[in-house]
């Protein structure tokens, strides 16, 4: 639990997306099983829910604070398929993601810059 807890505790939310259980179980030296149990037991929910709510927050944050295509939000936070990435933000937030832009638009959002200046 110690190792669980120090590996997690270096890995920033933003950088947790990126990487599979299967890599994450190896760098904690146990079990996938006993991984999955014990980010469950520590976050009371599944790793692949943690990353999908981190994945989506931060898409809705490029999408109010960037000028970039919607597309390239989508690929940038791991969504390959437009359709899924689509349905899977409206499900979490409401709306779409051009709702979202559209919304960030009519709040004034001013002060955008391209997310590539922005991202690492």
């Amino acid at each position: 639990m110690l190792r669980f807890e120090e590996i997690l505790s270096r890995i920033p939310d933003a950088d947790l997306i990126h990487y599979s259980a299967e890599k994450l179980s190896a760098m904690c030296g146990c079990s996938l099983r006993h991984f999955r149990r014990m980010f469950r037991k520590q976050y009371n929910t599944s790793v692949r829910t943690r990353q999908t709510e981190l994945r989506l927050e931060k898409a809705r944050r490029l999408l109010e604070e960037t000028d970039d295509k919607i597309t390239s939000i989508a690929q940038a936070v791991g969504y390959r398929h437009m359709g899924f990435f689509n349905m899977m933000f409206k499900k979490r937030f409401g709306f779409t993601p051009s709702e979202c832009r559209r919304r960030g638009a009519a709040n004034g959002q001013s002060g955008r810059v391209a997310a590539s200046r922005v991202m690492t």
